[in-house]
């Protein structure tokens, strides 16, 4: 990915806890899903959540919400894994 953060001299206070607190949660995420465990999880939500198949239940919008909002979740945990904040072996290691 190509995004960055800006240069901490241009950031106040308050957006630099807030790429702080976000580092942190994506280093939590690296930690829960970057192992042979988390991976095999994540493969099942995957399937389960509808994130490789259609969400969409001819005449049952309610339903095609639903499972909608399950392929989101997933979706969510998986571009937690990608952002370019911290690297890997920060997270294995428990830094930020």
């Amino acid at each position: 990915m190509s995004f960055e953060f800006p240069e901490d001299s241009k950031l106040t206070k308050e957006e630099k806890a807030q790429i702080d607190e976000l580092k942190k949660l994506h280093m939590l995420y690296l930690q829960v899903f970057d192992s042979d465990n988390g991976r095999k999880v994540l493969e099942d939500l995957e399937k389960r959540c509808y994130v490789r198949g259609t969400t969409f239940v001819p005449g049952e919008p309610y339903q095609t919400f639903f499972n909608e909002g399950a392929r989101s979740c997933v979706l969510h945990i998986k571009t937690m894994m990608v952002l370019p904040t911290i690297k890997k072996e920060e997270a294995a290691n428990g830094q930020s």
